[in-house]
């Protein structure tokens, strides 16, 4: 039998930030360049830089890749090896492992539906993946956007269109998206992401993602290497494989849970 609890915002107080604890288990446990003339590349406009990426990047039904993980919380730091699973329109599942091959979480998200469960504590945790109890609980600014960001595709509406040029070899698109600005650097020739940069209304730099290592998987580009600042949190991915179009199964997201599994539902 499985038992669900339910908490709110103020019963999270007493937690601890689920990263903190992962890392330590980890540890423990077992500037503008010259312009060019817009003659050297293709001239296009914004809008059909992003329909290019869009389309090119919904070549992509599923995806496998396995990876090598550092990540730093804080100032405290951790290694760990993973596998993630992605398939569209929306399921992610990513199994993270201590540097002996053990387990310490799954993580499960469905569209905007999140599941974590901890093998240690035979424990769940689920809840909306960018709700208020989520990210004082699991300790991790704008987790959802992180665990996309990990696959180095998605590549989600960017928002109102402030600015478009070109600036050196690359493209650089500034966007707004609700409170934030958003802005991309495109490789001009190959139109391939290189850094997303996401700035709040006081125009400090929030989040940043690097993407670099580009390499063909079954005929389509991908990076190799990703690498994303939240402030609190900084993570490298090095991929170690990677496979797109393989059809994958929805059975393939599923949490193999055993008996007597606690949900702590984060409200």
């Amino acid at each position: 039998m499985q038992s669900t609890e339910v908490l709110n915002g103020s019963g999270l107080r007493a937690l601890h930030p689920i990263l903190l604890a992962i890392v330590w288990m980890l540890n423990f446990g077992s500037g503008c360049a010259l312009r060019r003339s817009f003659d050297e590349y293709e001239a296009i406009g914004a809008d059909d830089l992003l329909q290019r990426v869009g389309l090119y990047h919904s070549r992509i039904e599923d995806f496998y890749g396995t990876m090598s993980l550092s990540l730093n919380h804080r100032g405290i730091k951790g290694r760990a090896s993973a596998g993630i699973l992605f398939k569209r329109p929306g399921l992610i599942k990513i199994e993270v492992n201590a540097p002996l091959g053990v387990n310490v979480l799954t993580v499960l998200l469905k569209g905007d539906w999140l599941e974590v469960y901890l093998p240690r504590d035979n424990l769940v945790l689920e809840g909306t993946r960018d709700s208020e109890a989520v990210h004082r609980f699991i300790g991790i600014d704008h987790f959802g956007d992180l665990l996309l960001s990990l696959t180095g595709f998605w590549f989600d509406n960017p928002g109102y269109i402030n600015d478009f040029q070109l600036r050196g070899d690359k493209y650089v698109l500034l966007c707004k998206d609700n409170s934030e600005l958003r802005r991309f650097w495109f490789d001009a020739k190959k139109l391939l992401v290189l850094e997303e940069e996401v700035f709040d209304y006081r125009g400090n730099l929030v989040r940043k993602k690097v993407f670099r290592k580009y390499r063909k998987v079954d005929g389509i580009n991908l990076p190799g290497s990703i690498q994303i600042n939240t402030g609190n949190e900084r993570v490298k991915v090095e991929y170690i494989t990677q496979r797109v179009n393989q059809g994958l199964s929805d059975d393939a997201f599923r949490l193999n849970l055993p008996e007597g599994v606690e949900r702590i539902r984060l409200n």
